[in-house]
């Protein structure tokens, strides 16, 4: 299972933030041509000048549009937006109620106050709620006060005010307040879901890696026990630089078994120089240069990397120069020592490292490459055969065969 490279609790808040913006807007819309405009359509007559209520509507409709738009497209409506719009609706509220006239806050005519909230819910949506409250809390103000100056201090108008604003208000702030509580919820959830996955997908990687370890901890086992086994019985002659050549690979190998689990800063440079120790500890002198950072490496990938430049160290004589380039997404390794080899073995299949051997006047080079984004390479060997011939010049020549 691959580790999620995207934040799934990201992507879940932003699928149910734009199902609670289309909520929103629906409601708003529905009050706002299911109501507004029959009242003001009907009573434009009504109000003083006339047609003032169709006016207002229009600038609620423009408002309501703008502050759609941008919830739509993932953003919210910038400050300066905010006060234009926040203070067209309160203007809105304020000229029905001065043309009301008395005893008309409750009356069909002066809808506007009654309607602000879900526009303005649209507008304020993303910013903080106590922006919402105060905008609530503004234009219930500015009602109560057309009320005083209206009818006076009667206590069964109040009344009603109240009763209108608290059941308006818990609507409209319980469907925000509603709407962040669920897409939070939904982040937390897809966060914890995405850290359960991480987990799994450590756990299954780390039993993958010690399968893979068993595996080659049996063919390393194997490859010692046919070598000691042949040593012993005298089938193998400890003087045959061929043998010797199988012995310090077979070491190497061993060497880089034991230490690739060390927690090192760079694992690929840790298994090189754990095989140029190897190839120093036989006398020859061994250089090691880098250019670039190479970064976390998935393990299949590394081990296929160091697997051929270990054996060639393994049989280095003399001098041996290992190179390290990284470009981001190329990764190279290079070996060119004084010796050979019996034969380079390639990388593993599905690693997508590429090969590459040439053998010249007694010289070996040897170079892996992967790259992230690559399509499964081919393996490349310059060579006039497999193993050298001591005092005899090899003439160059290639063959490619896909690995």
């Amino acid at each position: 299972m691959p580790i999620l490279r995207s934040s799934a609790a990201d992507r879940a808040k932003k699928i149910y933030d734009k199902g609670a913006v289309r909520g929103a807007l629906a409601i708003a819309g529905t009050w706002h041509f299911g109501n507004d405009l029959p009242a003001a359509l009907l009573t434009w007559q009504k109000v003083h000048p006339a047609g003032l209520g169709l006016a207002v509507w229009c600038a609620y409709t423009v408002v309501g549009v703008v502050a759609a738009v941008a919830l739509l497209r993932g953003r919210r409506l910038e400050p300066f937006a905010v006060w234009i719009c926040t203070a067209v609706l309160l203007a809105g509220t304020a000229a029905l109620h001065l043309s009301a006239g008395s005893g008309g806050i409750f009356e069909w005519p002066n809808w506007a106050w009654g309607a602000v909230g879900w526009l303005g819910l649209l507008v304020l949506w993303r910013h903080d709620v106590e922006a919402t409250v105060a905008f609530l809390s503004a234009n219930a103000i500015i009602t109560t006060a057309a009320l005083l100056s209206s009818t006076g201090p009667d206590r069964y108008q109040l009344a009603m005010l109240l009763g209108v604003v608290y059941g308006t208000a818990s609507l409209q702030l319980g469907a925000l307040l509603g709407a962040r509580m669920i897409t939070e919820t939904a982040r937390r959830a897809a966060a914890a879901r995405e850290a359960g996955d991480r987990v799994l997908a450590r756990g299954i990687a780390a039993e993958e890696t010690r399968l893979e370890r068993r595996r080659r901890y049996a063919t390393a086992r194997a490859a010692a026990e046919d070598l000691l086994a042949g040593l012993a019985g005298g089938a193998l002659d400890p003087d045959d630089p061929m043998v010797r050549a199988r012995c310090a690979i077979a070491a190497a190998r061993l060497r880089r078994l034991v230490t690739e689990t060390d927690d090192v800063p760079d694992p690929l440079l840790h298994d090189l120089r754990a095989a140029a120790d190897v190839a120093e500890r036989r006398g020859a002198a061994v250089t090691l240069d880098q250019v670039g950072a190479v970064g976390d490496l998935p393990t299949e990938v590394r081990q296929a990397l160091v697997e051929a430049p270990t054996e060639v160290l393994a049989a280095a004589h003399g001098t041996a120069r290992v190179t390290v380039v990284s470009t981001g997404d190329d990764i190279s390794v290079s070996v060119l020592a004084d010796g050979d080899t019996p034969g380079v073995v390639g990388p593993p299949p599905g690693a997508d490292v590429s090969l590459s051997v040439e053998r010249e006047d007694g010289q070996l080079w040897v170079q892996t490459r992967w790259r992230r984004s690559a399509q499964p390479s081919s393996t490349t060997t310059k060579s006039s055969s497999t193993v050298s011939v001591p005092g005899q010049r090899q003439t160059r020549s290639t063959a490619s065969t896909s690995s």
